[in-house]
């Protein structure tokens, strides 16, 4: 499946990023749509052996809140703060009241 994918995707002109944006994209939408924090850990190591990196955490109403800066192997402890969940949880209505 994978060669496949990339098979196809080499018959397109796509921004360098165009996977890692994209993961990104869809870990911040299923953050957001499931109300819950997201964790995205991908392998990193060198692009040449056609790692992409990516890893980080989404939160609803936040966005990416943290995680690895490069596509290399990088560990990274980032301090979430759930708060923001009691939020996402509530209607609409009861924000305005």
């Amino acid at each position: 499946m994978a060669e496949a994918l990339r098979t196809i995707l080499e018959h397109h002109d796509n921004p360098p990023q165009y996977e890692t944006e994209t993961l990104a994209a869809l870990s911040y939408a299923r953050a957001f749509e499931t109300e819950t924090v997201w964790i995205l850990c991908n392998a990193g190591g060198p692009v040449e052996e056609g790692y992409i990196g990516g890893s980080g955490i989404w939160m609803p109403l936040k966005g990416k809140v943290g995680g690895c800066k490069t596509v290399g192997v990088e560990l990274a402890v980032v301090d979430v703060d759930l708060e923001v969940l009691k939020v996402s949880h509530m209607r609409p209505i009861k924000l305005m009241e």
